[in-house]
């Protein structure tokens, strides 16, 4: 009677951890690429829809004014104050990295979050004689990375114009 051992050689079991390890350090490598690529996408979905809101609500106030108060015309300022129907005027002004808005005598309201950083706010009346006051808006947004990863490096620039409307 013959007798066979049951189970695998060294050689197989070698053979079978070192494919694992390779399959196992692709799959890995796969899984951190797919993750970097979902948190760039958060990080520039985050800046962008922070830049439109912004712009967007500016614009919007801007339409609706009766007169912009400053920056007179020719002039680039990093505020812009706005003459309201009805009296009131509204301040749109950078406070330290955050987008500020004043309506009046209320409390100022932040129109971008601790995620972002803006910069380089830039208001230019560039309205023409006998026209409607005319604005044109320039800032740049940038994603706080303060763990200085480069998945989290994002930076936008928002240009726009706009015209009180009659």
């Amino acid at each position: 009677m013959e007798y066979r051992a049951k189970g695998f050689t060294l050689i197989e079991l070698l053979l079978y951890i070192a494919c694992a390890s390779v399959i196992l350090l692709l799959g890995g490598s796969f899984l951190h690429m797919v993750l970097e690529t979902r948190v760039r996408q958060e990080v520039m979905s985050t800046v962008e829809e922070e830049g439109r809101f912004a712009m967007n609500t500016i614009i919007a106030e801007i339409r609706t004014a009766s007169h912009v108060a400053a920056p007179l015309p020719a002039i680039t300022s990093t505020s812009l104050l706005l003459d309201m129907p009805g009296g009131t005027q509204e301040t749109f002004v950078l406070s330290g990295t955050v987008l500020v808005f004043t309506r009046g005598v209320n409390p100022s309201l932040s129109l971008t979050s601790n995620l972002v950083e803006i910069s380089n706010l830039q208001f230019q009346n560039v309205s023409a004689e006998n026209a409607g006051d005319s604005i044109k808006i320039t800032f740049t947004l940038s994603h706080v990375n303060s763990s200085n990863k480069s998945e989290y490096t994002y930076v936008q620039t928002f240009t726009s114009a706009t015209t009180i409307r009659p």
